[in-house]
């Protein structure tokens, strides 16, 4: 019965430390950096699948998706996650 009221007074301890606030906000960054990484790694699929549109004879169309992805880069984001699930 010591161990459990021993537990149960360091976890109390515990939660009312400042603790939680640093793991949340650690873990706030490194699902910010997780989420920019993602969407680099999407617009860069964007990219070399624009490129393979264009050395497969599609050129006006992966010239076209490829510009416009360049500039407008939600939509080459949109895409290359697109891309991941096999949606285009």
């Amino acid at each position: 019965m010591k161990l459990l009221s021993n537990f149960i007074a360091k976890s109390d301890r515990l939660l009312r430390s400042n603790r939680p606030k640093e793991l949340l906000s650690w873990s706030l960054i490194l699902f910010c950096v997780a989420v920019v990484v993602g969407f680099f790694a999407a617009w860069v699929t964007h990219i070399v699948a624009s490129i393979g549109l264009i050395t497969a004879g599609t050129v006006l169309a992966g010239v076209a998706l490829l510009l416009f992805g360049l500039v407008v880069f939600p939509v080459g984001i949109i895409h290359g996650v697109g891309i991941w699930f096999g949606l285009f």
